[in-house]
């Protein structure tokens, strides 16, 4: 019998690019989806990349005024990336969980507190899911085949300076990084198919 433990270990011993591949629902907007993500990444790469693409950005907003929106976005976004790549990601003041996890290695986690799993990684892929009829799309709110929604979406009226913000997340690699937790029970059923984990 195959324990936690054991698939994990199995898993995490694979050699170069592995996957998991997930079926699960967000807390925000309730939206059931199949996820596949790239584990065991260069996550500190590729917020090098990122520090490396904002500080061009910074440098063509130069002739901006000091309090535009965009300008002061970009550059507390800087100033974030500055302070995670000095302390090493994850010991960021700003991130508030900071020595609660024990690393399992490879984007996977155990939270101490609870014992619930985390497995981060970059998405690969989602497709929604209806929950109403099981239809699966890549994009939208409301289901294409029985018009049911998709999830909870409530419109923000955002401030120009987070909605500078976002549009510069878009253009980061990094916001494509995906965290999910997982139960014990969830990651029991869980099992190996070649260089990825399924947990359905």
């Amino acid at each position: 019998m195959n324990t936690i433990k054991n698939v994990l270990n199995e898993f995490l011993a694979i050699k170069g690019a592995k996957f998991v591949s997930l079926v699960y629902t967000t807390k925000g907007h309730n939206e059931l989806a199949r996820y596949k993500i790239l584990v065991g990444c260069d996550i500190e790469r590729i917020y090098r990349r990122d520090y490396a693409v904002l500080r061009r950005m910074v440098r063509k907003t130069s002739l901006l005024a000091v309090g535009h929106p965009k300008r002061k976005a970009l550059l507390e976004r800087l100033a974030s990336m500055r302070e995670s790549l000095k302390n090493q990601i994850g010991n960021n003041k700003r991130f508030t969980r900071q020595g609660t996890f024990e690393s399992l290695g490879n984007g996977v986690s155990k939270l101490f507190t609870s014992g619930m799993y985390h497995v981060k990684g970059i998405q690969v892929s989602k497709v929604k899911i209806c929950k109403a009829c099981a239809h699966e799309q890549n994009k939208g709110e409301v289901c294409e085949s029985c018009k049911a929604p998709l999830g909870i979406y409530k419109k923000v009226n955002s401030t120009e300076k987070t909605l500078a913000k976002n549009e510069i997340r878009r253009k980061e690699k990094q916001s494509k990084i995906r965290e999910f937790k997982l139960s014990s029970s969830q990651l029991g059923v869980a099992k190996l198919n070649g260089k990825t984990l399924e947990i359905v």
